[in-house]
């Protein structure tokens, strides 16, 4: 490989354009579930009560990643062509900082953090099956079950984007209106003293880990990703045209209002099916937008860290107490200093390990140059 190319970040891609709106949400994304788990520790931020409700919600930002996840690749491919070149790259993108992440759990004192998964939950996290035995979900690395969900939507993706591409909307609506039923069982089940534990059961299993109650939204993001192309093709664009706000603000309004909704316990289910149908709507008219707050060449590079940012939020948090408590041992947590440490982490990991690891690993699988652009 040609050295050269490391002189600035890169990032691998397909034929189309980024679509540099969705970039920068994924940074979005990601600060907004670090807010959240940071939100628990001693020296956090402090918010006010509306803020603090909407931060208590940042564990759902997990549903934005899978819908915007599902978009993307069906923005990027409209036939895979490979499947066994498909399934590399996308192992390349996301298992060696995946790796990384894993690490810490082995060489700092902190297990308090992570349940003991013994060799069975080790095995299964470094194969990226854990999801699917949900106890062991959380093992070595608290929110490594989102890659475990996201490496099976990737084993489907070449069978459900045919699928998207051919089933009619008024089915795909039939799906849905289904699948919101299904949601409404819980509180529905509680009404009632002989069910009120089984729907807190089915609420409970319905916003587990376990990779197939998460499919719907993955299914989603493909739609709408499916018919965000299409859109394109009649309309002979590239995404960043100008989008109207009087479309835009009430799609935004829509998840934000679910996000400050008070903890929804039994109605959770339901409101992460809400938020993924509004997601669905809202990812695609974002993807029009070409505002330079968003387009810029920081957010475009905070994007690209987000994937970082996101799976060693727990290990550098591990790795920055254990150091910090060494140094400062009567010094409390500062939030925002291991904020700015992890952010600065995740920068020199893209660079000097991401893209590299991502770059051989394509070369080395697939025995050809990987195409790739500039950010």
């Amino acid at each position: 490989m040609n050295s050269a190319i490391y002189s600035q970040p890169v990032e691998v891609r397909h034929k189309l354009p980024p679509i540099k709106s969705l970039t920068s949400l994924r940074f979005f994304a990601a600060i907004y579930v670090v807010l959240f788990h940071e939100s628990a520790n001693p020296g956090h931020f402090v918010f006010f009560p509306l803020a603090a409700r909407f931060v208590a919600s940042g564990f759902t930002a997990v549903t934005l990643f899978f819908v915007l996840s599902g978009f993307i690749l069906a923005y990027n491919y409209d036939r895979i062509r490979s499947r066994r070149e498909f399934w590399i790259s996308r192992f390349a993108r996301i298992y060696p900082v995946y790796f990384l992440s894993l690490l810490p759990a082995f060489i700092t004192p902190h297990w308090s953090h992570h349940p003991r998964p013994g060799a069975i939950g080790v095995v299964l996290t470094f194969l990226l099956l854990q999801s699917w035995w949900i106890p062991l979900s959380g093992s070595l690395n608290a929110v490594a079950w989102t890659l475990s969900v996201e490496a099976f939507f990737y084993g489907a993706f070449p069978f459900l984007l045919p699928w998207a591409q051919r089933v009619r909307w008024r089915t795909f609506l039939g799906f849905q209106v289904a699948y919101l039923i299904l949601l409404s069982a819980p509180p529905l089940l509680e009404l009632f003293k002989p069910t009120m534990l089984a729907g807190l059961q089915l609420a409970t299993w319905l916003e587990s880990p376990f990779p197939l109650v998460r499919l719907n939204a993955f299914v989603l993001g493909v739609y709408a990703g499916v018919k965000f192309r299409r859109s394109m093709h009649r309309r002979s664009v590239a995404p960043g045209r100008s989008v109207k706000l009087w479309r835009l603000i009430p799609a935004t309004m829509a998840p934000l209002i679910l996000l400050c909704m008070p903890p929804a316990g039994i109605y959770g289910p339901l409101r992460t099916g809400l938020l993924q149908i509004s997601y669905a709507f809202l990812i695609p008219l974002l993807a029009e937008v070409q505002w330079r707050i968003l387009t810029n060449h920081v957010m475009q590079m905070a994007g690209e860290i987000s994937y970082g940012m996101y799976i060693l939020q727990f290990p550098i948090l591990l790795v920055y107490d254990d150091i910090m408590g060494r140094l400062f041992p009567h010094s409390a947590h500062n939030s925002l200093l291991y904020l700015a440490v992890m952010i600065c982490v995740c920068y020199v990991t893209f660079r000097w390990a991401e893209i590299p690891a991502r770059l051989a690993i394509r070369e080395l699988l697939t025995r050809r140059a990987v195409p790739i652009r500039t950010i």
